[in-house]
């Protein structure tokens, strides 16, 4: 009887206590919602621009392969590599419950990137 009484002690002052600290909180709150607008931080515009629309093309051209794996179009071959085993670790590859597809995009990217790297030099 003794616990129980305690208990429901504490939690009346837990109860009292955030109810003082929430009381100049809301008082801070104006009533007027256009200055509640100007009071709250100016969020960033997301340009949605920067992504390509639609899928992938039919035929993988340098550009899109760079774009898949996140290198530029002078990468060295290390770092294509580097970015390719990244993907594949992240859980893109189906032995991780990834997509078949995907990993076969992925993969092509990579080959068709140092076809034409060896190519070149």
């Amino acid at each position: 009887m003794a616990t129980q009484t305690a208990l429901a002690g504490l939690a009346l002052a837990a109860v009292g206590l955030t109810g003082r600290a929430l009381i100049p909180i809301a008082r801070a709150i104006p009533k007027d919602a256009s200055k509640l607008a100007s009071m709250m931080p100016k969020m960033p515009k997301f340009d949605f621009k920067v992504y390509d629309k639609g899928g992938f093309k039919d035929e993988m051209n340098k550009q899109e392969a760079a774009r898949i794996l996140g290198v530029g179009l002078s990468s060295p071959v290390s770092r294509i590599k580097d970015a390719h085993r990244r993907l594949m670790l992240s859980g893109i590859h189906p032995d991780k419950g990834g997509s078949a597809y995907m990993t076969t995009k992925i993969n092509e990217a990579k080959d068709l990137l140092v076809k034409s790297k060896k190519r070149d030099s």
